[in-house]
C-alpha cells in the first residue's frame, strides 16, 4: 500500500520544483549541487556513477560524464514527481519500477535520505529566502514518501537475495 501525501504539501512541493525549472541549464546547476553533495556525504556512491570511491569531489565536476549524470538525475526527479497523482498518492508500479532500477544501480537504502537531504540542500542554496521551513518540510513529507517506496523495493530485493543466497549455502548438492 502506498502511502499518500496531503495534496496541499504536494502542490507547495510541485510549485517549489516548477520555480526551480525557471533557473537557465537548472538541470545542470541542481543536478551538480545534488550529486556533489551525494558524493560528499556518502562517498560509496561514487563508484555507482563508475568513479573511484576516493576521488576528490572537486575534480569530478568538471567531467563531462559528472556533468550528465548531474542533469540525468534531475530528469529522474522529474519523473518521480510526475508519478503522484493530483490526489497526493504514488502510482505504485511505476515507483516500484523506478525502486528496481534502483537495485540494478547498486543503491542501498540507507542512501536515499542522503538524497533527501541533498535535494533539500540544493533546493534551500538556489531559491534562498524563498525555500521557508514550511517549504522545507513539505518536501521532507514528499521526498520521505517517494523514498520510502524507493526503500522498501531496495530491501525486499536484497532480503530475496539473502535468502536465495542462504538456500544456496544450505543446499548440500551446492556445496
Amino acid at each position: 500500500m502506498v502511502k499518500s501525501v496531503d495534496p496541499a504539501i504536494l502542490q507547495m512541493v510541485v510549485t517549489s520544483w516548477s520555480k526551480l525549472k525557471e533557473f537557465d541549464d537548472y538541470e545542470n546547476v541542481a543536478g551538480q549541487k545534488v550529486m556533489k553533495f551525494l558524493f560528499e556525504k556518502c562517498p560509496k556512491a561514487k563508484p555507482m556513477f563508475g568513479y573511484d570511491l576516493y576521488a576528490e569531489v572537486d575534480d569530478l565536476t568538471s567531467d563531462p560524464k559528472f556533468i550528465a549524470h548531474s542533469k540525468q538525475l534531475i530528469t529522474m526527479f522529474d519523473m518521480t514527481f510526475n508519478m503522484m497523482g493530483p490526489d497526493g498518492h504514488l502510482v505504485s508500479e511505476q515507483i516500484k519500477a523506478l525502486g528496481e532500477k534502483h537495485v540494478a544501480y547498486g543503491v542501498q537504502a540507507e542512501m536515499f535520505p542522503i538524497m533527501g537531504k541533498a535535494l533539500k540542500n540544493m533546493l534551500k542554496e538556489i531559491q534562498g529566502d524563498e525555500f521557508t521551513t514550511e517549504l522545507h518540510d513539505a518536501w521532507r513529507s514528499v521526498f520521505g514518501v517517494i523514498a520510502q517506496e524507493l526503500m522498501i523495493t531496495v530491501l525486499k530485493s536484497k532480503s530475496k537475495k539473502d535468502g536465495v543466497a542462504q538456500q544456496v549455502t544450505n543446499n548440500p548438492v551446492a556445496a
